[in-house]
Formats: structure tokens, C-alpha cells, sequence
């Protein structure tokens, strides 16, 4: 009877924590409110430069909002952090929206959104591969920041069409004072951006050099070719000689050839009808046309193909990114 009541405690706190899980999975949280209450609390208008490190902390602990002038209600927070979460885990871009009222320790919106990226070590991957939203209230200005390959895929032309057309644009909301239906937006705009792929025509542009970087798709080199030819023809040809081998029954075939030689001599071959020989000595070639499907956009660039204009940040690396006044 005791091992009965406790299987049956034991079941029911299973079951009780996987109903709490759920329910923490349902309503989107996947921060804990402390964290979130840190990031809020964030003087980074007055004295950015002294938050990067708790930017940085809050980030690991996956903080995608940091709404430090009070934007957002708590449950578009909670929705935007995790609508953020899950296209970052798609798209292999870091991201954040970050909200201010000044750009302190920077000359203007491109130079402040560089001292929190770089500053707080965001970025994904070698090249740091990113986007974020900063909103300053007292500039009245947003500004988009790509760094890394997201440079690639937000364009130029992609900024534009975020700000005046997508869902509506993003300019047009933050004038109207729906902020979180900007930030809503600016996050499903990256995964649109994403799954649009990167132009042929896209080519980076530095505005203080003027030179150009062309997007070049990466190719296979011609030694892993010949390393994959190699190792195809050995793993094609080995086991055809091995059954060509078994299936040639040579000992087989020598005791055959003396009954063979038996009947030989007297064999003969006869059709009977002629006609059904007419049919048998005629083909039949049936053409069916391939139809080739021209119109899968991933990759095209719809929306983000041609120029993204980059320059050099605080840390000697490239990124790109525009804003616009509301």
C-alpha cells in the first residue's frame, strides 16, 4: 500500500509540473521576471556605456526587450520577447529592441546603436550576424542596425519597405503611438527578410571608402569535388565487381555446357504468327514534358535586393543599417 501512495505522489508532481510548464510555455514567458524587470530598470538614455555588461548578462539570460522608458504594456512585452526568441532560433539572427530617450555617449542613432551591439557583445557567430530596433522618444527617431550576413539579407531597399509597407510599416505606427505593433512588426519583418534569401544582385557599399562587396553564394571547392568523386566511384564500383563477381557463376556455367550441347543442335525457333512477330519487332515511345517550376522566390530578394550601405564601427567591424524620423 505505501509503494502505491508513493507512485501515486509521484505521478501527481509529474503531472503537476509538466501543467506548469505548459502553462509558462502558453503564456510566452521564457524569462523570469526579475530579468525582465532588470532590463526595464536600465538607464541606457543617460549612461549606456555603464549598462553594456548587464545588457550583455540579461541578453544570455534571454532578454530580447529592453523597453527602459516603459513602451510597452507587460503583455505585449511578453509576446514580443517571445515572438523574438523563436524567429532569432530560426533565422540564426540575434535580436533585440532596445527603447531610449537619448544617445548618450554617441553622436547619433547609427554610432549609439553600434555601442550597445558591439558594446554589449551582441551578435551571433564569427561575423556576429544580428539586427536590433533602437527607439529614442526624445529624437523621435527608429533605427534599424544589421550586422554580420544580416547585412545581406536587409538591404538597402529592405529598411525602406520595413519603415513605409510591410504589415503596414513601422514609420507609420510609431507615429500613430502604436509601438508595440511597430516592434511587432519589425520582428516578423525578419523573418521575411529571411525566408526572401539574399539577392544575386546584392552588393555591400561602404560609404566611407566607396567600395563595393559584392555577395558571392559560396560554392564547393574542387578538391572536396574530386574527394567526393573519388569516394563515390569506390563505394559504387567495390560492391558491383563483388556481385558481378558471385553472379557470374563460371564453375556453373562449364558444368552446364555439355548438357547443352545435347539438344543444340536440333533447337530451332518458330513464330507462329506473323503478325504477333510485326508486333514484337515494334516500339512504343511515349514524351512527357518536365515542367520546371520557376517560381520559388527563395533567394530572389524581393523586397531587399541591390545596395546595403555599411561603414565601420567603434570596434573596427562593418555593419549596416538605417533609421528614419517619426
Amino acid at each position: 500500500m505505501k509503494k502505491i501512495t508513493a507512485a501515486f505522489i509521484c505521478m501527481t508532481m509529474i503531472l503537476i509540473m509538466a501543467i506548469s510548464s505548459f502553462a509558462d510555455q502558453a503564456d510566452g514567458s521564457k524569462v523570469s521576471t526579475e530579468d525582465q524587470a532588470a532590463a526595464d530598470s536600465l538607464n541606457i538614455g543617460s549612461d549606456a556605456e555603464a549598462c553594456l555588461d548587464t545588457i550583455s548578462e540579461l541578453h544570455a539570460n534571454g532578454i530580447y526587450v529592453f523597453d527602459t522608458i516603459g513602451l510597452l504594456d507587460e503583455e505585449d512585452k511578453s509576446e514580443l520577447e517571445y515572438k523574438l526568441s523563436d524567429i532569432a532560433a530560426e533565422t540564426g539572427f540575434d535580436l533585440a529592441v532596445f527603447t531610449t530617450d537619448g544617445y548618450s555617449g554617441a553622436s547619433d542613432a547609427d554610432d549609439y546603436s553600434d555601442l550597445l551591439y558591439y558594446g554589449a557583445d551582441l551578435g551571433t557567430g564569427e561575423d556576429k550576424d544580428g539586427v536590433i530596433l533602437v527607439i529614442n522618444m526624445d529624437e523621435r527617431e527608429a533605427y534599424i542596425y544589421t550586422s554580420g550576413i544580416a547585412i545581406r539579407y536587409i538591404t538597402d531597399s529592405m529598411i525602406d519597405y520595413i519603415y513605409d509597407e510591410y504589415e503596414g510599416g513601422i514609420y507609420g505606427m510609431l507615429s500613430d503611438g502604436d509601438y508595440a505593433g511597430a516592434c511587432g512588426v519589425f520582428a516578423d519583418s525578419m523573418l521575411m527578410a529571411y525566408n526572401e534569401g539574399i539577392a544575386s544582385d546584392q552588393t555591400n557599399y561602404n560609404t566611407e571608402t566607396g567600395e563595393y562587396d559584392p555577395y558571392v553564394k559560396k560554392g564547393i571547392k574542387p578538391t572536396e569535388v574530386l574527394i567526393s568523386l573519388v569516394i563515390s566511384l569506390l563505394g559504387g564500383i567495390l560492391p558491383i565487381t563483388n556481385i558481378k563477381r558471385k553472379y557470374a557463376m563460371k564453375s556453373e556455367k562449364r558444368m552446364a555446357e555439355g548438357f547443352n550441347l545435347a539438344y543444340r543442335a536440333n533447337a530451332a525457333y518458330a513464330l507462329a504468327n506473323t503478325a504477333g512477330a510485326a508486333k514484337l519487332l515494334s516500339k512504343n515511345v511515349t514524351r512527357v514534358p518536365i515542367v520546371v517550376n520557376n517560381n520559388n522566390n527563395k533567394g530572389s530578394g524581393t523586397h531587399g535586393g541591390g545596395v546595403s550601405s555599411v561603414n565601420v564601427g567603434r570596434s573596427g567591424g562593418v555593419h549596416g543599417g538605417g533609421g528614419r524620423k517619426f
